[in-house]
Parts: C-alpha cells; structure tokens; sequence
C-alpha cells in the first residue's frame, strides 16, 4: 500500500465512513454505525491481516499467540529466536483497535492473550469470509485444545501460570470437545473434567465423569479405571465417603478379572484408609491383611512395608501400642532390606510418636535421631525440615529447652526448601512450605511472623486455585488470631474457611470448620450459638460415614449441654458416642467418653457413680498401656474423693498423676499436677503446703514458656494469699499476672485477672476501687463477647453495690446478669444468681421477696438436678423462715438440707446445717427439741473425727464439741428444772 499524507487519508477515510455505513441500512441503527466504523478500520489492512482476522472468531475466549499459530501456520516452527509472523499479526491488529490484549502475571511467569472484543466478532462471523475451510479449521482447533487439556491435566496441580491459563480459556478447552475426533472425545472429556475438578467445580466434573463412564463401562477398561479412580478422590474430597468406597468396589472385579494384583492390592489398601477415616479400625485390618497378603505373594516389597506401617498406625490408635511397634519393626526391616531410606526414616518417626504416645520420651529421641540422620544424609531437606519440627514437639511436652533449638533449625530448613519449589514452580509444595513455617512461628510465640507466612500461604494457594488448601489455611490464621485473644477476628477467617468447603461441596471441612465454630462460640460464652453450629456438624458427620468424627461432635455436643447446666441432656450425646467407640476398637476413646460421663456424675453430687465410670476408664487404658491416658481418670477420681472429704486418698492420686506425668517428661502435666495438689491443699485448709506446690509448679511453666499456665499459677498463689490474710502480698501477684496477660495479649486471662484484683480491694473496704476494676473487666469481657464472663463481673459489681447497702443498684446488675445467662441458657448460672437476688431481698427485710426468688432458683437447681445447690438454696430457705421466728418451718427447711447434704457426701455443708439445727433446738424450751438437739451434736462429733478439715475452715475440734455437749446438756437440766435455762452464745456454735 502506497504512503498518503495526513490530509488525504483523512478525507478517504470519511468519504469511506459515509459509503460502509449506507451499506449496513437494514441494520438496527447502533449497528449501522459501528459495523460502519469496523469495515473503514479494516478497509487499511492488508490480505494476511484480514486473512488472520477472519479465522480470529473460532475463538471464544482469549488465546495466546502461540495458539494461532499451531491452527493457521502448522507448517512453520514458532520459537523464540524464528517468531511466527502471526505474532506481529496478532500485535498490529490490538494496536488497531480490532483486538483486546489481556497479561497474565503469575509467580512463575508473564504472557500476553488476545481475544476479539464481543462488538467485532459478529461482524466477522457475518460479513467476512474465512480463509480455512471450516473443517479444516474445526480439527486444527480441536487437536490443539485437545493438546492443551492433556497438559493441563497434569499441570494445574502446581502451576500458577497453568491455572491462570487455564481459567482463561475454559471456554475453548469445552468447545473444544464439540469438533474433537469422536475416538478421542472420552478422553478428551475425562482430561477436561479433572481440569475442572482442580478449578474447584468439583459437581460439574463428577457429571461429565458419570456421563463418560456410562459410554466407556464394559469395553475401554483402563478408561474405566481412569474415571473410577478420578471419581473416588472427588467424593472423598467432597466427604461422600460411602459412595467412594462404592467405586472402589467396582474397581475391585476389574483389577481381578485382569488379574492386576498391584493394582488389586492398592484397591484394598485405599479402601482399607476409607475405613479408617469412618472409624471402622477392624473393617480396616480386615482389607489391609487382604492387601499384605497379595503383596506378599507377588513379593512386592515396598507395598508389603506400605500396608504393614498402615496396619502399625491402626493398631496404635487402637491402643494397641506393643502390637503397633511390632508391625513397624517388620515394615522398618523391609525398608532396610530394599534401601528405601526415606520410607525407613518415615517408619522411624512414626516408631518414635509411637512410644512418645506411651509416655516414653527417652525411647523416642534416638528413633528421631536416627530419622533425622537419614534426612541429612538423602539430602532431604523437607523432610528433614519436618523431622526437626517433631523432635521441637517431643522436647517440648518434655519442657526441655531445646525444644526452640529445634524449630529454629527447622525453620532454617524450610527456608532453604521455598526457594527450590519456586525454582521448579512447584506452587503446591511452596504453599506447604509457607504454611509449616507459619505454624513453627505459632509454636514459638511468635504470632505476627506467623500470620506474614500463613497470608504468603494464602495467596499461593488462591493462585493455583487450591480451594481446599485456602480453606486449611484460612482457619490457620483464625487459630493465630484466636491466640492473640481476638476471637471475633478469628471466626471472620473461619467463615470464609466455611465459605469455600461448602462452596467445592467438601462435606467433612465444612463439618470440622463448624466444629471449630462451636468451640469459639463455647469459649466466649456462648453456648447457645456453639450449639447450632455443632448440630450442623453432626448430621454431616453421620452422612460421610464418619464415625469416628461423629463420636467427637457427640463429644463437643455433650460438653456444650454440661457447660450449659443441663447434664442428662450431656449424659445423652455422652451414651451415644461410647457404643460408637467401643464398636471401632477405640480403646483411648472409650475411656474418655467414660470420663467425661464421670465428670457430669460429679457435678451431679453422683460420686459413687462418678467414681465407678473413672475406674474403668483407668482400667481400660492400664490394659492398653496407655500411661498419658491413665491421668484423665486419676484426677477425675481424686475430685470426687476430695469433694467426699477423703484427703489422704485425694492427695495420693493427684500424686499418682504426678508421677506419671514425670515418667513420660510431660513437664505441662507436671506443673499442671503441682496446681492441682496446691488447690487440694487449698481446700483442706493447708494453705502453706498449697503455695509449696505452685511454688513448684511456677518455675516449670517459665522454663517450658507455658506462659498461660504461669498466669493461672500466680493466681493460685495470690488467691492463697488473700485466704492467709495478707492482701498486699495477694494484690502483687494479681498485678504479675495481669502484666504477663496484657503481655501475651490473653484478653480472657486479664479480664480474670481484674477481677480477682477487684475482689481484694472489695474484701480490704476499698469499694470504689474495685468498681474501678470490675468495670476495667466488664469492657474487656464485652469487647470479647464473653457473655459468661460479662454476667459473672455484673454479679460481682451487684455484691459490691449489696455489700455497701445500694440495694436498689444492686439489683439493677443482677437483673442485668440474669437476662445474659438465660439468654446463654446457662440454667446455673441464672439460678445462682435468682439465690443472690433472693439474698439481696431477705438482707433488706423483704423475706416474701427473697422466698419468691429462692424457689425460682430450687426450681432450676432441680430441673438441672444439681444436688449441691438446690441443699444450699433450700438451707437459704431455713434461714428467711428462722429470722421470721417460723423456727418449725425452717427445721423442715434445714432437715431437708440436710438428706440432700448426706445423699451427696457432702460434709462440709452437712456440719454447717447441723449446727443451725442444733441452734435452733437447744434454744427451745421443749425438753424433747433440746434433747433432740444432743442427737445432732453426737452427729457433728462423728463428721469433726472423720471430717474437720472440711468444716468450713472453722478449726473444730473435739473439744469444741465436748464443751458444747455439756452446755446444752446444762441447758436441758434447767428446762426440765424448771429453772430460767441459759440461752447458748453463737460463738459457742
């Protein structure tokens, strides 16, 4: 084409405008103009420009340069240093305005796509004749998508700048399978289905499966097997695990009838892992045993040491743990045999947990060592990486110092790994990697570096569009921020966690993230809200199959309905989950669903029944070895035998505890013994021994950095303290502990922690200061949305406000108190705080008040069947009837106190009602009541000889008894003398 100047290319190109547009006069008038406006722009091109453009509208979507080339220039090579002409083409017609130009940028990578804009391609289409006949066309287009799925399919796994391609063309790759050879369609069709099951499309990919399956069942077996394959991992990522194994039992016949039998013995073995998932340990070993067997027969060593370290695992989280260690032996001989050193070092760890899980540290270390060694020595870094992570973990529970050492090398590890996996763009185990690191930073407190790799973790994995990966770490950074005492921003992250499973349809994320859900709402006092979100994960775990994950949500739901004051409804999740356990070989869990069915027994005043769960929990793991899960049931028993007034039987099983809590180095548990054994001695009134224990306790916690558990020690201490009389002690404790909880951001543990400060000054006549505090408390606890915590300060500022004779106040925050724990339907605590109210009632003279509001609360205490509580509301009773001179009603009142007090072994508040009744009857002038009174007294002698330390840190002792006995009996002498007898002091009761 000759040159032109300015002008005259102007007034050609007008002149031509008027011209195209009178040619489009049928068109609508929109039309007119621009299919006017798109001939004068392609009126200037030359003949291999327009022969390019006419064959553009083949395309649906954007493509690369690349693309063009392989379906209009086949002939020709198109490289880097002899680019194909379509290129410059492809350039020349965007600059035109003719084209849109659209640049992927990825991690791994830069490229440029076109794609005709929605306004040209019907002119095109209509108006320009194509230059390749259309068959031609069609083939060439549909062999090279055909192509590129292929690659795809196994690309997108990793890959950023594959997924990002890929979502970009969709339309093409699909279109694609219309022109493909009808030989090479299924195929075609089984690639693209993958594709979009990694795309997180995982209903539309399981359709063209199914539909594929159903034209190739019967004659194209290994196609067959493809799809099969392909559709088992979809259910099980989606958590349809029963429809999964029905797959796998129609691939079964297949690998038989070919006699396949590696992949007859790999189809076991992945049905065999499906069972184990749904918590079916024997189903398990029943297909694995099938899986040895054929491994053994076609000598196929590394399978045989597969299954056998899977049979091992089993048999551990049987309980079974002498039996695991022997399947791991004979799957570590193999390992050796055959030199697979990164399956030995694998067996080693796994024989390490192994006897970490028995409380057996010291056994463990030199499996790590050796693991560790071969790691180094095969140039693993990853795995060496991990392997020094697990030794951080074992070192830790040991309280060891080394435990840091040990991460930070693991740490420097990983950081060596990151770059080789950006170097192979091996996007997946980069996302992997970032993630571990964040969780080691976590573990080391050191939480914002943490969230810095999870959000890199994050952002990789939505550019490979790992959905699934985005939703595990999403709930990683909410665990993060759940830390740092941000619960709200922790279920923001939770949410979009739920968001994603429920959008790629994976049933057992969605469940374990609504479980998660429940334990935040649970943690901030919400038990109400915790509670929908648990029975929205319950009959998602019943779908999948799940039994061993529905066992647990039975778990989470009985402790919610326990939390909540309600433990027959406890008590009913509790029996449902133990036949699930018991069923499944679950011998840990058994015994701790028996625990916790003990402990509701407890709180039910039900000791003897309590006692009688927590013995075949310790029984049932001293048969499987399991010294760690003998503690649960030895504490358990040691608090009912202290809530019984045992001491000496209290004390020797918290010891017990103790002791195999240093057997196995568990320096947590050790510490955590050392409190219990201080709050032991707290309660018998030995509060010198109590500050020995937690002075113990408290340099174990520093050294392990459990700086938690150094909060709540330091509390014990000062709670003793304040019990010794010395509050300024007390109060520098609390002020420790209130540092330490703003120091690791524990927004519960300073609340707590004001409180208890609140509560000196309360106690050293300081009211104004301790409103200060407990309202310091209250924003935090509202900050939070700890509605437990927020009712529990407004009942304590309501004591304040009663204590300094505000009635009117007082009752204003005990009102407020009571409508949060009915609207948190916590019946115990709306009880506990209808009996404050009543005292609020009886202390300003109003005894029909304060009766109205007792008998709302014995109402509740009865309902919950919270035995302890309904005998001290009923004893409240007594005491409005005595003061309002109806002494025969509130002996009726005491006596019934009283057979609750005994039914429930509880002495301590037995002595406390006995000695009101005493006072009550050898104060009367009927010579039987007085005597009756004397029958009360020889019941008191008995509780002081077995007893005294419970009564109320009172110091009775024998002889306090005796001179009693002999007033009273003087008393009766006088009575029946008829001489004025002597009234008895108080101070003598």
């Amino acid at each position: 084409m000759s040159k032109l100047s300015l002008k005259t290319f102007i007034q050609q190109y007008e002149e031509q405008l008027v011209h195209a547009e009178n040619t489009y006069v049928d068109e609508e008038h929109r039309h007119r103009k621009l299919y006017a406006s798109i001939e004068t722009s392609i009126r200037y091109l030359d003949h291999e420009l327009r022969s390019l453009l006419s064959n553009l509208w083949i395309f649906q979507a954007p493509f690369l340069p690349e693309f063009a080339h392989n379906i209009f220039c086949s002939d020709t090579e198109d490289t880097a240093t002899l680019p194909s002409p379509i290129r410059t083409h492809l350039k020349t017609l965007w600059q035109r305005g003719l084209l849109a130009r659209i640049t992927i940028t990825a991690h791994d990578g830069t490229h440029d796509l076109y794609h005709l804009l929605p306004t040209t391609r019907p002119y095109i289409q209509t108006y320009m004749h194509s230059t390749m006949p259309q068959k031609e066309l069609f083939h060439r287009y549909s062999e090279l998508y055909e192509e590129i799925t292929g690659w795809a399919y196994y690309d997108t796994h990793q890959n950023a700048l594959a997924i990002a391609f890929v979502q970009q063309i969709e339309k093409d790759l699909e279109q694609g399978i219309r022109y493909a050879d009808v030989a090479k369609q299924n195929t075609y069709k089984t690639h693209w289905a993958w594709i979009l099951y990694r795309l997180g499309k995982p209903d539309e990919a399981r359709t063209i499966f199914e539909e594929v399956l159903e034209e190739v069942q019967g004659y194209d077996r290994p196609l067959e097997l493809q799809i099969l394959d392909h559709l088992t991992v979809l259910y099980q990522a989606m958590g349809q695990l029963q429809q999964a194994l029905m797959l796998y039992e129609q691939i079964l016949p297949i690998r038989r009838e070919s006699a396949d039998r590696d992949g007859e013995a790999r189809t076991l073995n992945k049905m065999a892992d499906i069972y184990q998932t749904m918590g079916q340990p024997q189903r398990t070993l029943s297909l694995y045993k099938q899986a040895l067997s054929i491994s053994r027969e076609i000598a196929d060593h590394d399978g045989e040491a597969h299954t056998l370290g899977k049979m091992a695992g089993i048999y551990r989280n049987m309980g079974q743990l002498q039996r695991a260690l022997s399947f791991f032996e004979q799957a570590l001989s193999i390992r050796r045999e055959i030199t697979d050193r990164d399956g030995e070092a694998t067996i080693l760890e796994n024989m390490a947990f192994t006897y970490q899980f028995m409380g057996q540290p010291q056994r463990a270390l030199p499996h790590y060592e050796q693991a560790l060694s071969i790691r180094r020595e095969i140039a693993d870094h990853d795995g060496e990486a991990s392997t020094l992570d697990l030794m951080g973990f074992l070192y830790q529970n040991m309280g060891q110092p080394q435990r840091d050492t040990f991460y930070e090398q693991a740490l420097s590890l990983y950081e060596q790994a990151l770059p080789i996996s950006c170097e192979i763009t091996d996007r997946t185990a980069e996302a992997s990697t970032l993630n571990d690191m964040g969780r080691l930073y976590q573990k080391l407190g050191q939480l914002q570096r943490a969230l810095s790799y999870y959000e890199q973790a994050l952002s990789t994995s939505r550019e490979i569009v790992d959905r699934d990966g985005e939703a595990r770490t999403l709930e990683d950074m909410g665990n993060v921020y759940l830390t740092m005492g941000q619960p709200q921003r922790a279920l923001s992250y939770y949410e979009q966690a739920l968001s994603i499973n429920r959008e790629i349809t994976n049933r057992n994320g969605e469940a374990h993230t609504l479980e998660a859900m429940g334990n935040i709402y649970r943690s901030m006092g919400q038990p109400q809200r915790a509670l929908s979100y648990y029975e929205q994960a319950l009959p998602i775990r019943r779908e999948s199959g799940n039994r061993a994950r529905e066992a647990s949500t039975l778990h989470d739901l009985g402790n919610i309905y326990r939390s909540m004051g309600q433990p027959q409804q406890a008590l009913s999740y509790y029996e449902q989950a133990l036949p699930i356990r018991q069923e499944s070989g679950n011998r840990a869990g058994e015994a701790l669903t028996l625990v916790k069915m003990g402990q509701v027994y407890q709180n039910l005043g039900e000791q003897q029944q309590a006692l009688s769960l927590f013995e075949q929990a310790l029984s049932i793991n001293r048969e499987s070895a399991n010294r760690a899960g003998e503690v649960p049931p030895l504490l358990g028993m040691a608090f009912s035998y202290l809530t019984m007034g045992h001491s000496q039987r209290t004390l020797s099983l918290f010891e017990q505890a103790l002791s195999i809590n240093r057997e196995s180095a568990n320096r947590a548990g050790e510490a955590l013994s050392f409190n219990y054994i201080a709050n032991a001695y707290r309660i018998i009134g030995q509060q010198q021994q109590a500050l020995s224990y937690y002075e113990q306790a408290l340099p174990i916690l520093r050294e392990i950095g459990n700086r938690g558990g150094e909060v709540s020690t330091l509390l014990g201490m000062a709670d003793v303290y304040r019990e010794l009389g010395q509050p300024q002690r007390a109060l520098s404790l609390y002020e420790q502990s209130l540092s330490f909880s703003r120091e690791i951001i524990h927004r519960d543990s300073e609340a707590h922690t004001l409180n208890k400060i609140a509560g000196i000054y309360q106690a050293t006549g300081q009211p104004q200061q301790a409103l200060s505090y407990y309202e310091q408390a209250l924003h935090i606890w509202r900050e939070i949305v700890d509605l437990a915590g927020e009712a529990s300060t407004l009942g304590d500022i309501a004591n304040i406000y009663q204590a300094t004779g505000q009635t009117q106040q007082a009752l204003s925050y005990y009102e407020q108190a009571l409508s949060i724990r009915r609207e948190i339907a916590d019946r115990d605590g709306e009880a506990t705080i209808l009996h404050r109210i009543a005292n609020a009632y009886q202390a300003t003279g109003q005894p029909q008040q304060a009766l109205s509001y007792y008998e709302q609360a014995l109402h509740i205490w009865r309902g919950i069947n919270n035995r302890l509580s309904e005998a001290i509301t009923i004893e409240a009773m007594a005491k409005v009837y005595r003061d309002a001179g109806q002494l025969r009603q509130a002996l009726s009142y005491y006596e019934q106190a009283l057979s609750i007090n005994r039914e429930v072994d509880n002495y301590t508040n037995q002595g406390s009602t006995l000695f009101s009744m005493i006072n009550i009857l050898a104060n009367d002038t009927d010579p039987e009541n007085i005597y009756k009174s004397l029958q009360y007294v020889q019941q008191a002698r008995q509780l002081v000889e077995h007893h005294s330390f419970l009564l109320d840190g009172r110091g009775v002792v024998i002889e306090d008894i005796h001179k009693l006995e002999m007033l009273i009996q003087q008393r009766l002498i006088a009575v029946q003398g008829e001489v004025q007898p002597p009234t008895l002091p108080p101070e003598s009761l």
